[in-house]
């Protein structure tokens, strides 16, 4: 999946499941909810990446100007809801790393690291290997964003 589904989702799934949490235990414990921010856009980040997607617009040379572009724009999107709403920008902010740090560590990351090789290795294990054509799968992808956005109003 490309950044921009993968922060949206984390924002979002990471925003409201640091609620619930508060709303569970009864008071609200930031950081707690910052915790559980944090695992649920790991998770949304692996359920994302199982479904069959295409992320081509990565595989060429401008990959880093593609990616902070991409970054630059949702980044604003997202932290302009956030204080439109005035919502929590560090729970929102935890499920976007939450949604963002498996990326960051897919290829430079040895197996053999104890505390996050095995959560790496079973991201890898349910990683969709089908690859549908880029303009259908981006496409997708930006719904998937704009539906996980919604949410946030």
């Amino acid at each position: 999946m490309i950044a921009t589904t993968h922060l949206a989702v984390g924002a979002t799934t990471g925003l409201w499941c640091g609620r619930l949490v508060g709303r569970l235990v009864g008071f609200e414990s930031e950081l707690l909810q910052i915790a559980a921010a944090l695992v649920v856009g790991t998770v949304s980040h692996i359920v994302l990446d199982a479904i069959p997607h295409n992320d081509a617009i990565y595989a060429t040379s401008r990959k880093p100007a593609i990616l902070a572009i991409e970054l630059a724009i949702i980044f604003s999107v997202i932290f302009w809801v956030a204080s439109f709403r005035n919502l929590n920008f560090l729970i929102i902010f935890s499920g976007m790393v939450g949604a963002a740090w498996l990326d960051c560590f897919r290829d430079s990351m040895p197996y053999g690291n104890v505390f996050f090789g095995p959560v790496v290795e079973f991201f890898h294990r349910f990683h969709s290997q089908a690859k549908p054509g880029p303009i259908p799968s981006l496409s997708i992808q930006i719904l998937i964003a704009i539906v996980a956005l919604s949410f946030l109003f």
